[in-house]
């Protein structure tokens, strides 16, 4: 088996209320499968969330597992990481453990640090990309590059926006 290579962070949560506008929740997860080879190891940090394993073709799942704030879930094997799809129906909502997680416009509730394996020739540097995908990632790196080397080199070789 591949062996995880890459980090992915993701923040759930939902927007704040007081715009005028009611809060949209952002804390579920809609139901996939990770198409990388390997496992994946994603640790759980935040609000309680409930975890489920899909059949695919079944409205009910296969099994539903609460997972708790620093919990580890390792998604492996032909059952759990090929065959069934996962998904995050609910997130329950309170005030411990508290995140100190600051995200503009954004009311974080749950963060899930996932470590995977992405083949090397899938990674590409910001200037390999097409220009229209640049363009979409470029205000992201230009956030990053405010406090990374690895960013703003990655901005020096890019195309210039037009």
């Amino acid at each position: 088996d591949a062996l995880p290579n890459t980090c992915l962070i993701n923040f759930y949560g939902n927007t704040p209320k007081g715009d005028g506008r009611p809060p949209v929740d952002l804390a579920r997860l809609r139901m996939h499968r990770d198409g990388e080879p390997g496992p994946v190891v994603m640790l759980s940090v935040g609000q309680p969330a409930q975890f489920e394993f899909v059949e695919p073709g079944q409205p009910e799942p296969f099994l539903s597992q609460w997972i708790r704030h620093r919990s580890a879930v390792v998604l492996s094997g032909p059952l759990y990481k090929d065959r069934l799809y996962h998904r995050v129906t609910r997130v329950r909502y309170g005030d411990e453990p508290a995140l100190s997680a600051h995200v503009d416009d954004f009311e974080v509730r749950r963060i899930s640090v996932s470590f995977r394996h992405v083949p090397e020739d899938r990674i590409l540097d910001l200037g390999q990309l097409a220009p229209e995908a640049q363009a979409i990632a470029r205000p992201y790196v230009e956030r990053l590059a405010e406090h990374s080397d690895h960013f703003r080199s990655q901005l020096a070789t890019a195309t210039a926006p037009e």
